[in-house]
C-alpha cells in the first residue's frame, strides 16, 4: 500500500483514507478460500458499524496471501466466487437502496445489509493504481459516494487524471506497463 503514499498517486479517495488513517485492513488466506467467506462478513459487519461516515472516507481493505494471480481473468473469476461465497454465507437481506442487478446503474455489493463500492487489486493488473504484491478487496461504504454525488466532488473525484509515477519515478498513463 506504500504506493498510495506517492503524492501523485491516482485516487483521490485511496491517499484522503491512509493520509487520515481510516483504513481497517485485515489478511486472509486465499482469495475464494472457502474459509475465507465466514470470516469477511463478520469483518465488514463490524467495520460497518464503528466506521462514523461523517468523518470522512473510510476503507475495508482485504489482503489475501495467495492465490498467485496469472493474469486479469484469473482474477476476476476468483473475485466473483469469493463474492458469490461472500454472498451466499450473508445472512441479511441485500441492502434495499441500492440494486442487486451489476448492469444497473443503482448498482452496489451488498454485505450485512450494507452497501459496497469494492476496487479489485492484484498483481497482473493493467492499471499502476491496481497493482499490488498480493491479492486486494477494498470494500468503501457506497453512501461515501453518495455524499460526493449530493455534494458535486463524485465527478471531479472519479475523472481525476488517470497518471501517476511509476515506483522508478517516471510518469506514465495508468494502464500502461512500465517496459
Amino acid at each position: 500500500m506504500e504506493m498510495i503514499g506517492y503524492r501523485d498517486y491516482p485516487c483521490l479517495g485511496a491517499r484522503s483514507v491512509v493520509r487520515r488513517d481510516r483504513a481497517t485492513l485485515r489478511v486472509y488466506d486465499e482469495l475464494d478460500a472457502p474459509v475465507t467467506a465466514p470470516l469477511l462478513p463478520a469483518d465488514l459487519r463490524q467495520f460497518a458499524s464503528d466506521v462514523d461516515p461523517g468523518a470522512g472516507f473510510a476503507s475495508f481493505i482485504a489482503i489475501f496471501c495467495g492465490p498467485q494471480i496469472h493474469d486479469e481473468g484469473h482474477f476476476e473469476r476468483l473475485l466473483c466466487s469469493q463474492l458469490g461465497r461472500l454472498h451466499a454465507g450473508d445472512q441479511d437481506p441485500w441492502n434495499d437502496t441500492v440494486s442487486a442487478d451489476p448492469d444497473d446503474k443503482h448498482f452496489a455489493f451488498s454485505v450485512a445489509s450494507t452497501p459496497h463500492f469494492i476496487a479489485g487489486l492484484h498483481p497482473m493488473a493493467s492499471r499502476d493504481a491496481r497493482r499490488t504484491t498480493a491479492p486486494t478487496l477494498v470494500f468503501n461504504l457506497h453512501e461515501q459516494f453518495e455524499a460526493l454525488r449530493a455534494t458535486g466532488q463524485f465527478v471531479r473525484m472519479r475523472d481525476h487524471p488517470r497518471t501517476g509515477p511509476t515506483p522508478e519515478g517516471d510518469r506514465q498513463p495508468h494502464g500502461r506497463r512500465p517496459r
